[in-house]
C-alpha cells in the first residue's frame, strides 16, 4: 500500500511513486456521519498493491471524526488527509459586524471547487511529468456536490491528461435537500416558497435555488460514472434530473449499437447501484448469552431536525400509557445518541428542542442523551439494545439499520426509502407507518417480548454479513472502479472545451449575485 502527504498536511510532498492507480477523494468535511463513513470505507477498500489513496478535505476536526482519519490512534488513514481551503467560510457573513447571511448550498460549492483546483493541480498538473507518462490512473471520486467536476474534464482536455477518471457518488440529488422539505418531499406545514415573504424575496429565493439546481444537473454530466447508495435514490436521480438522465440513456443507447434502453433497466455502464457497507471488524458479534434481559431503546442518528427524532419521544410517551399499567415503564431505558457539532446552529438547537419535548411530555426520566459518542460505546449500544429506532422519513440509504442488525439488535424504521431494501420485515426488524402510534406498537411487542427482538437480531446479523460486509462492498467497489476506467477511456474528448467548464461557474456568480440582492429585501435567504 502507498501512501503519502499525510499527516493532514498543508503541503504535498512529491515522493517517487511506483503506483499505477491514485484514487483521490474530495469531500468537503470529514466529521460523523453516513457520508463520511461511505467515504471511509471507499478509501478503506481502494488500500492495495499498486494503489495510492489521497483525501481532500476542508475540515477534519481530530476530536470529530472516526478512528480511521485519527492522527492519535493511528488510524490507516490518518496520513491520507490533505486539509485544503480552511480559510473558505462555510456560509456568507458580513465581515465587521460578524453577521451571518445564510447561503451554505453556495459556499459549500465555491469550497468544492477550490478543494478540486487544489488536488487537480497536486496530482495531475505539478506531477505531471513524474507520473501521467500513460501508465497510471487517477480516479476522482467527488460526493455531495458534483459541481467541480468540470474543472477536472477542463484540466484534462486542455493538458493532455490521459488516465484521469472522474466518478461522483450521489448520496441524495442536493435539489431536494432544502429546508422547506424532508428528503425532496414538502414539509409538513409548509409549502416550496417556504415562510410567508414579500412576493420579490420569493421570486429571488426560486431564483437562487433554480441556478443552484440546474448547475447541479449539468455538471453531473461531466462524471465518468455516477453511484447512488440505493434503488431509491437512483429513482429519485431520474426523476429530479431528466436532463441528466438522458444523456446517459443516450450514452447507453450509443454503446449498446443503437439498441433502445429500457427505463427499468438499471444503465450499469452510467448510473449504478452501490450500497454503504459497514466494517464488520468493528463490531463484535451478538452476545452468545442466552439471557433475554431487556437492554435500551437506542436512536442513533445526526442531531438534524430531518432526523425526525421527536417521533422517538411521541412514540415513548405513548409507550408509557401502555407500561404504566403494567407498572414496568420506569424498567425501560432509551438513549438518543448520535453525532454534533458545537459549530452547527442546529445541532446545538435541535438537541435542546429535544430535551425540552422529552420534559413536556413526561419520559425525560427514561431518556438519555449522547453526543459524539466513541466507536466503543456505539458499539456497545448496538450490541446490547432491545432495538434499534430509526426515525428519518425518505432517508436515502441509512447505514445505522445495517450497524445495528450486524451487532445482533433488530430494527424498527419508517416504512419509506433505504430501509426498505435494508430491513426484513418481522425478520430483522419492523417497517411501521411514520406515526408515534405506529413505533409504539411496534416497540410494545418488543418490550413484551425480549426473546423475539434477541431472535430477530440474530436473523439480521447473518442478513447484513452475507449481504452488505465489506468484502462484498470491496469487490463492488473494485469492478465499479475499472468499469469507470474503461468509460473514461472511450470517451477522451468529454466536454473538454472551456465553454463548458466555464458555464458552472457562471451559474454560480450569478447565484451569488441574486443571494446579495435579496439581502436588501430579506435578512435572510
Amino acid at each position: 500500500i502507498t501512501r503519502h502527504n499525510m499527516n493532514i498536511s498543508n503541503t504535498p510532498t512529491m515522493t517517487t511513486r511506483t503506483s499505477r492507480r491514485k484514487i483521490v477523494f474530495i469531500h468537503l468535511d470529514l466529521g460523523i456521519g453516513g457520508a463520511e463513513q461511505l467515504i471511509i470505507n471507499l478509501a478503506t477498500a481502494s488500500l492495495e498493491k499498486n494503489t495510492a489513496v489521497e483525501i481532500y478535505t476542508a475540515h477534519c476536526d481530530q476530536t470529530h471524526c472516526f478512528d480511521e482519519v485519527r492522527r492519535a490512534s493511528s488510524g490507516i488513514l490518518a496520513e491520507c488527509v490533505n486539509l485544503r481551503g480552511t480559510f473558505l467560510p462555510d456560509e456568507l457573513r458580513v465581515p465587521i459586524a460578524r453577521k451571518s447571511l445564510g447561503g451554505k448550498a453556495l459556499c459549500s460549492s465555491i469550497r468544492m471547487i477550490y478543494l478540486t483546483i487544489c488536488a487537480v493541480l497536486e496530482h495531475c498538473l505539478i506531477t505531471k511529468n513524474h507520473r501521467h507518462r500513460g501508465d497510471t490512473d487517477t480516479v476522482f471520486v467527488l460526493d455531495v456536490l458534483p459541481t467541480s467536476m468540470p474543472i477536472i474534464s477542463f484540466f484534462k482536455y486542455m493538458l493532455h491528461l490521459s488516465g484521469v477518471i472522474v466518478l461522483f457518488y450521489c448520496h441524495f440529488p442536493d435539489k431536494l435537500l432544502t429546508r422547506d422539505t424532508v428528503n425532496g418531499e414538502i414539509a409538513s406545514g409548509t409549502t416550496m416558497q417556504g415562510p410567508k415573504r414579500g412576493g420579490g424575496v420569493v421570486s429571488l429565493r426560486k431564483m437562487y435555488r433554480w441556478v443552484l439546481d440546474q448547475a447541479e444537473e449539468y455538471t453531473m454530466t461531466f462524471a465518468d460514472l455516477v453511484l447512488v447508495n440505493s434503488h431509491f435514490t437512483r429513482m429519485e436521480v431520474q426523476r429530479s434530473f431528466p436532463y441528466f438522465y438522458s444523456k446517459i440513456c443516450n450514452s447507453a443507447c450509443s454503446s449498446r449499437g443503437g439498441k433502445n434502453v429500457n427505463d427499468n433497466d438499471e444503465q450499469e455502464d452510467l448510473l449504478s447501484v452501490l450500497y454503504p457497507a459497514i466494517n464488520l471488524d468493528k463490531f463484535v458479534p451478538p452476545a452468545k448469552s442466552g439471557s433475554n434481559n431487556m437492554g435500551p431503546i437506542v436512536s442513533l442518528n445526526r442531531f438534524e431536525r430531518k432526523k425526525n427524532i421527536e417521533l422517538l419521544l411521541h412514540a415513548i410517551s405513548h409507550l408509557k400509557t401502555k407500561l404504566v399499567k403494567a407498572q414496568t415503564f420506569q424498567k425501560i431505558s432509551v438513549i438518543i445518541a448520535g453525532g454534533y457539532d458545537h459549530r452547527n446552529a442546529e445541532n446545538v438547537e435541535y438537541l435542546q428542542e429535544l430535551k425540552d419535548l422529552a420534559e413536556e411530555l413526561d419520559v425525560a426520566s427514561v431518556i438519555t442523551f449522547a453526543t459524539s459518542i466513541s466507536d466503543e460505546y456505539r458499539a456497545t449500544l448496538l450490541q446490547e439494545a432491545l432495538c434499534v429506532c430509526y426515525t428519518p422519513h425518505r432517508e436515502h440509504f441509512g447505514i445505522v439499520p445495517l450497524e445495528a442488525m450486524y451487532a445482533g439488535s433488530p430494527v424498527i424504521a419508517v416504512k419509506s426509502g433505504g430501509p426498505m431494501e435494508t430491513v426484513v420485515h418481522q425478520v430483522t426488524g419492523m417497517l411501521v407507518e411514520g406515526t408515534s402510534l405506529a413505533f409504539a406498537e411496534a416497540l410494545y411487542e418488543l418490550v413484551s417480548d425480549p426473546a423475539r427482538a434477541k431472535k430477530m437480531g440474530m436473523q439480521g446479523h447473518g442478513h447484513v454479513k452475507s449481504k452488505f460486509g465489506l468484502d462484498v462492498f470491496r469487490q463492488r467497489w473494485r469492478g465499479l472502479i475499472d468499469r469507470a476506467i474503461g468509460v473514461s477511456r472511450g470517451n477522451t474528448k468529454k466536454y473538454g472545451d472551456v465553454r463548458y467548464a466555464s458555464m458552472p461557474l457562471l451559474m454560480l456568480l450569478l447565484a451569488f449575485v441574486v443571494y446579495y440582492i435579496a439581502q436588501y429585501i430579506s435578512p435572510r435567504l
